[in-house]
This record gives C-alpha cells, structure tokens and sequence, in this order.
C-alpha cells in the first residue's frame, strides 16, 4: 500500500531533513510513502493532492496559516502537521485535519508521534486506496456508491457522483471489500452494501440510482446485508 506525503517547506536543508525522518520511519512497514516536496505553498497548490501534509508556518507570499486555510475552504482531507521555528506562531494554526505542531529541529521521535496517530485515524476512517493511472489516494469506504468493471479497469462511482479510474479488477475489488460491507452482486458490479435501499428487479441505492443484480445473486444479496446490518448493531 503507498501514502502520498507532502513537505511544504521554503528551506532546502529542513525538507531534505525531515524527508530523510520520514523514510526511516517506513522503513520495513507495509505502507511505501511518496514523499513529494514543495518550496512554496504556491507550489503545493500546483499539485495538492497529498493524504498528509508537513507544513512550514513561516513562508513568503502563502504561509502555513493561509495554507491550511485554503484547504479547510476546499474541504480536503489532508491532515496536517505543522513546522515552526517559533512557537508563538502556533496560535493561529489550530483546525480542522491540524494532528500538531514541530519545532524545528523536528525530533524523529515527534515525528513518529504523529505519523502513527494520522496513519490510526486513516485506518479508523475505514479509508479505501484507490490506485490510478496517475495518482493514488484514500477515499473513505461510505463515499463509495459502488465500483463498475470496464474491461481489466475499473471506475470507483463516489456518492456525490464523481468517479475515479481504478487499474485494479473487479475481481480484485470484491477480493479486498467483500469483509469490509462491499457485494458483487454482478459481475461487473461491486456495491456497497451501506448505500443499499432496495431490492427489486434491479438494486436501489441510497441516491435514486439503480444498478443490476443478477438473479440467482439476490437471495445472496439480501443474506449479506442482513448480515452487514448485523455486524453494524454489535
């Protein structure tokens, strides 16, 4: 599994710093970080998509603060550590997706800290990998509506109805959520069984939308839901 990191940071000598902090710590861990890195916070915005987010407070022009202003305005999900030389600065960088605060020189042990806590909220938030043709990223298993097979691809259908590209099969979709409350209830379609409003000729998600199940599949359907619903009540 791969994590999309990002360094903000206008200092050639702390990014390089803590990236190297960053790679020993995933070191012989399941998980292979990107680790991209930015000089500006006009940068970052180049290509923001990044799951976790080492970010300098003190730069020129778009400083930490508007940083992560902006994103809260976006909505993202990037959680955020920030870095600061001075720690009167921290007053203003409290909010949403903020796990905490850096002096520099970061202490590796700090660092740990905190990639174990948001690596935790990650795995809490029963967030889904979805991996692309050119990016990869954590979507959160309840956005997903269901996934759609296109020949050897696939396309991941989000409830507010935005889709992404997936180089995996169905086949290997149903392989990895089938535990986690997903049902292949066609070949070609994995649904989620969350979204799930009624059985009928077709299924009838929680948006208005229908998707095909096969027929001698929707005895199997309604048992797996009962027993999602089951599970959930526990």
């Amino acid at each position: 599994m791969k994590i999309r990191i990002g360094i903000c940071d206008d200092s050639d000598h702390d990014r390089h710093y803590l990236k190297s902090i960053i790679k020993n710590y995933f070191k012989g861990r399941e998980i292979e970080p990107e680790i991209v890195e930015y000089g500006s916070g006009e940068e970052f915005f180049r290509k923001p998509d990044v799951e976790i987010l080492f970010l300098d407070i003190e730069m020129n022009a778009l400083d930490g603060i508007m940083v992560k202003n902006e994103l809260q305005k976006l909505q993202a999900e990037t959680r955020i550590v920030f870095t600061t030389s001075h720690n009167d600065l921290m007053r203003d960088a409290f909010g949403k997706q903020v796990f905490g605060f850096l002096v520099k020189r970061v202490s590796p042990k700090e660092v740990e800290k905190y990639l174990n806590a948001i690596l935790k909220d990650l795995e809490e938030e029963n967030c889904v990998l979805i991996k692309g043709a050119e990016k990869e990223t954590f979507v959160k298993e309840k956005q997903i509506l269901y996934i759609k097979a296109e020949t050897k691809y696939c396309d991941i259908i989000l409830e507010n109805q935005d889709s992404m590209f997936s180089d995996k099969s169905i086949g290997e979709w149903a392989e990895e959520l089938e535990e986690r409350g997903f049902f292949l209830c066609h070949r070609s379609y994995l649904v989620n069984l969350y979204h799930l409003k009624k059985i009928e000729d077709d299924i009838l998600l929680s948006n208005g939308e229908k998707i095909p199940v096969s027929r001698r599949l929707k005895t199997k359907v309604k048992e797996a839901y009962r027993e999602y619903i089951r599970k959930k009540v526990r």
